[in-house]
């Protein structure tokens, strides 16, 4: 309906059954993207040493869905608390042939999943549209934001990654998001196009525990 093509970062313990399977079979079957995500979603500090383990067994699982473009994410957007951790990350992802993949604009849409899945439990469709409606509001207002910080920063728009969850707040919500955007001018583009925008060659001076925007890497 609305053209629009994500890639969505699986985690590979978390796809191993046949629900999760059937799911993916229907997302690529629908012309989308899966990239890696971990396999067990955990932090880059956390996995230390054994980040390239996890990143082995989950494009083991994964491998049937990843198709010749590979693509990473980190999860919880923390790429290392200090320099040479991020570091052997990226030499890690560069050796297994995977594209990192970072994040410009994230709309922490986990806090309203939160309420809502809370609603939807008891019923409360009031409060579901009412926490719908305000999400997409946020949502607006922070790509607006962090496309004036982009364009503070570096003079021009640049092509953005913004980050949505599978969920139960984006399931009720993407029809509306997706609209808001269009009307907004915004056109969405697929992953290997976003990320060759120079934006994304900077290099990064940011390392803490906290998962922030790439522009607050740069």
């Amino acid at each position: 309906r609305y053209e629009v093509l994500c890639t969505g970062f699986a985690v590979g313990s978390w796809s191993a059954g046949q629900e999760a399977a059937s799911l993916l079979d229907r997302f690529v079957a629908a012309g989308h993207r899966v990239g890696n995500h971990g396999d067990r979603h955990c932090g880059v500090d956390d996995l230390g040493p054994g980040f390239e383990t996890d990143l082995i067994d989950a494009e083991r699982t994964l491998s049937r869905w990843l198709d010749g473009a590979r693509y990473f994410r980190f999860p919880y957007l923390r790429q290392g608390s200090v320099p040479a951790t991020s570091t052997q990350a990226l030499e890690v992802l560069a050796r297994h042939r995977y594209t990192n993949v970072p994040v410009t604009i994230d709309v922490e849409d986990y806090r309203f999943d939160e309420h809502y899945v809370d609603a939807a439990r008891r019923g409360d469709e009031g409060r579901c549209c009412a926490v719908v409606e305000d999400y997409v509001e946020y949502v607006a207002e922070t790509i607006e934001h962090y496309d004036e910080m982009a364009t503070a920063m570096l003079g021009r728009s640049p092509r953005h990654c913004l980050l949505l969850h599978m969920n139960s707040i984006n399931a009720a919500s993407l029809p509306v998001i997706l609209e808001r955007c269009r009307d907004e001018s915004w056109h969405f583009i697929d992953v290997s196009d976003a990320i060759i925008d120079p934006l994304y060659s900077l290099e990064s001076h940011y390392f803490g525990d906290k998962g922030v925007s790439w522009l607050h890497h740069v």
